[in-house]
């Protein structure tokens, strides 16, 4: 089950997505968005992923782009800035 919600805040959008897989262990979660780093075994997954999702987020829409532990697994944060 994937859950997606928006919501208005003050000065940004805030996009959560969260799954129900389990999530991501803790020792790689506080890497996961360094280049090359994969959950998948080796030659199954590049690493770049969610590298280059968050590099694309704060280059061009000046978002954060952030993971968090939800209630039954991954829990992905966008916050875009709203224009002014």
């Amino acid at each position: 089950m994937l859950d997606i919600r928006a919501k208005l805040g003050y000065a940004s959008i805030i996009v959560c997505i969260e799954d129900n897989a389990g999530g991501i262990d803790e020792a790689i979660l506080s890497q996961i968005f360094v280049n090359f780093v994969s959950t998948k075994a080796h030659k199954q997954g590049s690493g770049m992923g969610l590298y280059f999702a968050r590099m694309i987020a704060k280059e061009k829409l000046k978002a954060q782009l952030s993971l968090k532990e939800g209630k039954n697994g991954l829990k992905i944060v966008l916050e875009i800035p709203k224009p002014s």
